[in-house]
């Protein structure tokens, strides 16, 4: 049954632009056609002008750090980041803080066109460190929900460590399967709400949380994401726990498949790839936090000369320009190889660099979150956002996929932000569902 009818001016369809479509979209907020007439004569039609883009999707984020902001530039190295900005954070965090950071996390990626989000969620437990439900969750879930952003909850397993802060990471692998299978069942027919599993890393997730999180992933058909690779450290802590390297270890469990996203994978060697096109398990990119924290730079070239689909995320949200973590990607293997042209498209596949570049953050997002999003077709929801053309930050007659790629300013030129059909954000009026003064008032009295 069709909810709405949208007629684009201008819209991407697959891989070209094209003029004076008609979108129709159900009670789901699915789309069921894409054409040059509208079906349906009687229905009242939504016209949009400007250019219409598939919603931007962040693959990886920890909402609640936006309030590390302004700490980032002190500690000397990654070890001391975590002991000295993010454990004190995460030792005094309320649940009302987490509330507000995340929701105004959430707000300003609907602000730079991000209509979906992989949350990595590990804060489970209370300030003492005693469990009361799944209460931090659903601060986390209720926080997207009020926003309107669509959200994958990839759920945190983490059952090692014994420093102070991790005492609100730390549960066992059968409360930490109870959850999910509590949270999944609950929002099973929620449209916007989707259920993942995260083990946390080699350092924070035991082999057996590793294995009994795969095992919920794949009779589940729902994603898995792990933080590996993500430092040089990492590579000398596989050896020391498996004798083998991070991928060696995974590959050695059979974990690759295509559930998995490997988040970082910053410290690979080409042939270990190998079992990620193999397993046809995906990659997710944060290169602002990876430079940040000074992991290092992931092999891009090598990714993308194998065929793995990276996606992208923002990580720690010390900035939430996603098209400049994308343009990014690129940047940095100019700079690391002191040339340019270095990613190029895989030999024999369909399109140009802009188009591969532009589906880490639409297409890819969308394989590794296992939604249906990232494009313009029958079946996916209808998340999408409008550009305007009126302004400097982009030439009409320009390439644009090129300009989106490597200079558009977001913020100047975003107009609205459509979730599931529905409108969530305009550029002239705010947000649909957010008070933002009374949200930002609360922020700065955190």
């Amino acid at each position: 049954m069709i909810s709405k009818i949208f007629q684009m001016q201008y819209c991407l369809i697959g891989n070209s632009f094209r003029k004076d479509q008609f979108i129709e979209v159900d009670e789901r907020g699915k789309i069921i056609s894409i054409s040059n007439s509208r079906k349906d004569e009687d229905a009242e039609v939504i016209k949009l002008n400007g250019i219409v883009l598939p919603g931007l999707v962040n693959s990886h984020s920890h909402a609640f750090q936006v309030l590390l902001r302004g700490s980032i530039d002190k500690p000397m190295n990654f070890s001391d980041w975590v002991d000295s900005a993010l454990y004190p954070l995460v030792e005094q965090l309320s649940d009302h803080s987490l509330e507000i950071a995340t929701t105004v996390a959430y707000c300003q990626m609907i602000q730079n066109g991000i209509t979906t989000v992989g949350e990595f969620h590990y804060i489970h437990n209370q300030l003492d460190g005693s469990y009361e439900g799944d209460e931090l969750t659903q601060v986390v879930i209720e926080a997207a929900k009020s926003v309107g952003i669509r959200q994958r909850l990839l759920y945190c397993g983490y059952d090692k460590g014994s420093k102070l802060g991790q005492k609100r990471f730390k549960r066992e692998v059968n409360e930490v399967l109870n959850s999910v299978n509590n949270l999944r069942s609950r929002y099973h027919n929620d449209e916007l709400i989707h259920i993942g599993v995260a083990p946390h890393s080699l350092h924070g997730a035991s082999e057996e949380m590793i294995d009994a999180l795969m095992k919920w992933s794949i009779e589940n058909n729902e994603p898995i994401h792990i933080h590996i690779a993500e430092q040089q450290s990492d590579l000398d802590l596989a050896k020391k726990l498996y004798n083998r390297s991070p991928l060696e270890f995974l590959n050695s469990k059979k974990l690759f498949n295509s559930n998995l996203s490997l988040v970082h994978g910053i410290w690979v060697k080409e042939d270990e790839l190998q079992y990620m096109k193999d397993g046809r398990s995906h990659h997710v990119y944060n290169p602002l936090t990876n430079m940040a924290l000074g992991d290092g730079i992931a092999p891009m070239d090598l990714y993308l000369s194998n065929e793995i689909p990276s996606a992208i995320g923002t990580d720690a949200n010390n900035d939430l320009n996603i098209l400049q973590e994308l343009r990014t990607v690129e940047w940095l293997q100019r700079v690391s190889k002191l040339e340019m042209g270095i990613l190029k498209p895989p030999q024999g596949s369909f399109g140009d660099i802009s188009q591969l570049l532009f589906d880490m953050v639409t297409r890819n997002g969308g394989k590794s979150l296992m939604l249906p999003i990232g494009e313009l077709k029958e079946g996916n929801y209808a998340d999408f956002i409008v550009i305007t053309t009126d302004t400097f930050s982009i030439r009409k007659k320009g390439n644009i996929l090129d300009q989106i790629i490597n200079s558009l300013n977001i913020v100047e030129v975003l107009d609205a932000v459509y979730i599931g059909g529905e409108l969530i954000y305009t550029s002239s009026n705010g947000f649909t569902r957010i008070n933002v003064d009374d949200l930002l008032d609360k922020f700065n009295n955190i």
